[in-house]
């Protein structure tokens, strides 16, 4: 009989540790798709960053906030299997790389569970 109670509670805790409400999952998902795209934005910027090249300050700063929405943008668009209007040659080497446009897929897989779990919760996220 012990051993039936031992795989009882092991069983129970493994369902415990699997069983995430949708807040947590919304909340995980938003930090995968950001690392996702942040890991891939830091790959691309470094394909393309001049040798010695500086940040540019302020105005190098704000463009480049430009360029990251920009290219998060063309990114998705990509993943969900369109033809992004206006991508740039960079942009466009960048992405024929399989393990980048993999890596856009992935990104925008997540942003479609992100969108179905903010329905499901009204944009809550787990404490």
């Amino acid at each position: 009989m012990p051993r039936r109670t031992l795989a009882a509670a092991v069983l129970a805790a493994a369902l415990a540790l699997g069983c995430r409400t949708p807040e947590q999952k919304l909340l995980d998902s938003r930090r995968e798709l950001r690392t996702t795209l942040d890991d891939l934005y830091a790959d691309y910027r470094e394909a393309a960053a001049p040798e010695g090249g500086e940040d540019g300050g302020v105005i190098g700063r704000l463009f480049g906030e430009v360029d990251r929405s920009w290219f998060e943008q063309q990114c998705l668009a990509l993943g969900r299997g369109e033809r992004p209007v206006g991508m740039s040659g960079r942009l466009e080497t960048f992405l024929r790389e399989r393990s980048n446009a993999r890596a856009c897929r992935k990104a925008a897989d997540l942003q479609l569970e992100i969108d179905a779990l903010e329905r499901k919760t009204g944009g809550r996220e787990a404490p």
